[in-house]
């Protein structure tokens, strides 16, 4: 029996076996007393068993205690098989009621699962670090929430958005964060990555530092719930992980759909070419640390005249200090109303405050230039640089020049500051202050300070920013890499993405897929909990959980056992989680989230007014019943002219091929692009490769010679990168694309939660076929009369009957 005839319930059944072994496990309310009830059964059983054989050599005539202890281990192991049991019916319960959501329980719920396809502006993301800069981009326009499904999170570029959040959330009071994210990747550790010219470059991850810093700044405000790979049972028995990439704003205002992870290895790949050195991406990083240090100064400068004024003036010490404690104060944010006007009484918590305060002023500048030096080196290792690349380098090196002068009396005036602070002496420290103030102060005090140093440095922040701009253009097409960082790290995977900006509001489909995916979040989460014996966060049945305040919408009435149940889920109780904490708000109404990107809304590629439907699919759906699978076949079927599939994986199950064998057959011209087999190829795509293959000449195998001529095959080589891609196009007008492969886990059970789209429009489908044009000039045409070596049709085959586990 081969590969391709192979009945698909031997593989459906083998792949049942082997998750069954995996389920085993104590899993029992108490999980302690379970545990050890089960040890001292198999102990029992154990010393009982090894008794009875003891006495049956030695003693063939005491049948009685042999039938006795034959007994003891009897019961012992069927105690033992109890609990097994048990423990599986609970682990079962818990996959088919923790984190659910009743939906028949009131008809309010209908509002967040139409399928009906709502205005959208859209744009495809060229790869994954243009995937990673719209990221940045949507976070910093946020106004009020953001919710990331990123699969895996890990590395610097994680470390990049929750530093971006940290800003965010400490900037608005309100602001709130849910994130699902995979474990496995997320670390604190020094790395080392391959530079230019091959050198070593280190590298700190600060993930978990940064998480569990802002799970304690923002106890009710910023969630993180893990989302591990796991096996649930209820429609089956199926390895499941939380498979989504998603990224939106805002109610879904704005939200991003695709393939690609935020982690290095997606976002730091594109092109691998070094020329966009004057990227947007890179111009806004670079302003982003210059225009976060321009705010800072400018609050500064704003205070300085006084205070020097007011020193100045002073006619003696006390007035000197108390000027000096008052701007302390005001610069710093921090209340000393309560506290004496006298140094030696301010607790040490509030000098060291006010000390990082400064200090913090001092690395800000540091980091400024060094992201300038970092900007010039790399414009320096950098072959045939345009003459304006060139031209920026030594305008940048100018203003670092001008930045280390004007900083001389930042410097020394923090230092003053530093010292007055650090010291338990204060008297001396603000006389000793008072006098070296005087050498950085105008000769009277009705003097200009236009051009003191101290001043000068501040002020001439404004312009330096400013002057940059109009160096920051994008003098090149847009194809390749962008970022420092991405010509240091090379990437692993070509993917891509859609970007999205949802034009209705109301319970339109941007709307309709936030709230899922706070859904979603909010069943890993209860999950989680269930299955570890969790009592630090409550539990909601499914039958309470879809009267959370965020499902229901305004001016929605209840029946009065209705309404009660709406009252209660919207007490926020003890140990409600910060994701609950957001579940039990009220999210605001479509027509006040005045959020804008205006770097989307006007770029020269974006499909204004397109059409959008999202398709969701779980674990909990039946085998062969996904939205994903549906929307397969039926756009197979009505395709007239053209399919083109950019795919990871092509493993399509026996309803997709035959649909795609008769589309072929009718004139349909269908174009493959798909992960190969070569010499440099990234191990994973070894494993999987040889079974694309196979499904491709098996689809050849059932044409003939004049229908082969409606096939092109292209399987992507460029060296040491995988495809990732998760994209099709049909009749170059309808675009489906998301989290899903195209294989059995997709396709057949459903094992991962999945989000995908299906949008609507010629130009968006024109766009994307534009970036798969980049990916068939990065691979090799298959010739048609290609046949399988026995190598790979054993690889292929271990693939497939393994297809339950790895998709």
């Amino acid at each position: 029996m081969s590969i391709n005839d192979s009945p698909m319930g031997l593989q459906k059944g083998f792949a049942e076996l082997s998750n069954q072994w995996s389920l085993i496990k104590p899993l029992d309310l108490s999980p302690e007393k379970n545990k050890q009830i089960k040890s001292i059964s198999l102990v029992v059983a154990a010393v009982t068993g090894i008794s009875a054989g003891v006495l049956v050599l030695a003693c063939p005539v005491a049948l009685p205690a042999i039938i006795a202890l034959g007994s003891i281990a009897a019961l012992a192991s069927a105690t033992w098989i109890g609990f097994q049991i048990n423990s599986v019916l609970q682990y079962r319960k818990i996959c088919q009621t923790a984190g659910m959501f009743d939906t028949s329980v009131s008809d309010h719920m209908n509002n967040w699962k139409s399928t009906t396809p709502t205005k959208t502006a859209m744009l495809p993301t060229e790869h994954c670090s243009d995937t990673h800069y719209w990221r940045k981009r949507l976070l910093q326009a946020a106004k009020h929430n953001v919710v990331i499904s990123g699969n895996y999170c890990g590395g610097q570029s994680f470390d990049e958005i929750l530093s971006l959040i940290k800003r965010k959330m400490q900037k608005n009071p309100e602001f709130r964060v849910v994130i699902l994210s995979s474990p496995n990747f997320l670390k604190n550790e020094t790395i080392k990555i391959k530079g230019l010219n091959n050198s070593q470059v280190k590298v700190k991850v600060k993930n978990k530092k940064q998480i569990k810093e802002l799970q304690k700044l923002y106890p009710t405000r910023f969630s993180l719930v893990e989302t591990p790979d796991v096996f649930m049972t209820g429609t089956g028995i199926k390895k499941v992980t939380n498979h989504t990439k998603y990224f939106g704003i805002d109610g879904g205002k704005y939200y991003i759909l695709g393939g690609s992870a935020i982690k290095d290895n997606f976002n730091f790949t594109g092109v691998d070419d070094p020329l966009s050195l004057s990227s947007s991406e890179m111009a806004d990083n670079f302003n982003e640390e210059l225009n976060h240090l321009k705010m800072t100064l400018t609050t500064l400068t704003s205070k300085l005249p006084k205070l020097f004024d007011e020193l100045n003036s002073s006619e003696n010490i006390s007035d000197a200090k108390q000027h000096l404690i008052n701007f302390c104060s005001e610069f710093a944010g921090i209340d000393l109303k309560e506290i004496e006007s006298k140094f030696s009484t301010i607790p040490s918590v509030y000098r060291a405050r006010l000390y990082r305060k400064f200090t913090a002023l001092t690395k800000l500048k540091a980091k400024a230039i060094r992201k300038a030096n970092e900007l010039i080196r790399n414009i320096e290792s950098t072959p045939h640089a345009s003459p304006e690349i060139r031209l920026l380098k030594k305008h940048i090196e100018q203003k670092i020049k001008e930045l280390k002068v004007y900083s001389k009396g930042l410097d020394a005036f923090l230092s003053l500051v530093r010292s007055a602070l650090g010291k338990k002496d204060f008297e001396h420290a603000l006389a000793n202050f008072s006098e070296q103030t005087k050498a950085f102060l105008p000769k009277t005090k009705d003097a200009s300070l236009e051009e003191h140093p101290i001043v000068r440095f501040f002020t001439s922040f404004g312009g330096f920013v400013d002057s940059l701009k109009p160096f920051f253009k994008s003098y090149s097409p847009g194809v390749l890499d962008k970022g420092v960082t991405g010509l240091l790290v090379p990437g692993n995977f070509r993917d891509m993405d859609f970007v999205f900006h949802d034009l209705e509001g109301g319970n339109s489909q941007g709307r309709q897929l936030f709230i899922q995916m706070l859904m979603l979040a909010f069943r890993w989460e209860q999950f989680n909990a269930s299955n570890t014996h969790n009592k630090t966060a409550e539990k909601y049945s499914p039958q309470s959980a879809p009267f959370f305040p965020i499902l229901i919408p305004n001016g929605k009435t209840f029946s009065p056992e209705a309404k009660e149940k709406a009252e209660k889920a919207r007490i926020v109780l003890e140990n409600d989680t910060p994701l609950v904490h957001f579940l039990k708000s009220k999210l605001a109404p479509a027509e006040e989230i005045t959020t804008t990107v205006p770097k989307f809304d006007t770029h020269q590629s974006l499909e204004k007014e397109g059409a959008v439907k999202i398709l969701y699919t779980g674990p909990e759906q039946d085998n062969n019943s996904g939205s994903f699978q549906k929307e397969v076949i039926n756009q197979i079927n009505a395709a007239k002219d053209e399919i083109t599939i950019n795919h990871m994986y092509f493993h399509p199950n026996s309803p997709v091929f035959k649909a795609l064998v008769r589309a072929v057959k009718r004139g349909v011209k269908l174009k493959l692009i798909t992960a190969g087999v070569f010499r440099d190829a990234p191990n994973g795509q070894k494993i999987f490769g040889p079974r694309n293959k196979a499904n491709y000449v098996r689809l050849l195998n059932r044409l003939s010679a004049d229908e082969k001529k409606n096939v092109e095959i292209y399987e992507f080589t460029q060296a040491k990168k995988g495809l990732h891609k998760k994209v099709m196009i049909f009749d170059k007008r309808h675009v489906l694309a998301g989290s899903s492969n195209f294989g059995y886990k997709s396709l057949v059970t459903t094992s991962d939660h999945e989000v995908n789209f299906l949008a609507d429009s010629t130009h968006f489908a024109e766009q994307t076929y534009k970036i798969f044009e980049q990916d068939i000039q990065r691979s090799t045409r298959v010739n048609l009369d290609t046949k399988l070596s026995f190598k790979e049709k054993k690889i292929a085959s271990l693939h497939w009957l393994f297809a339950a586990l790895i998709g």
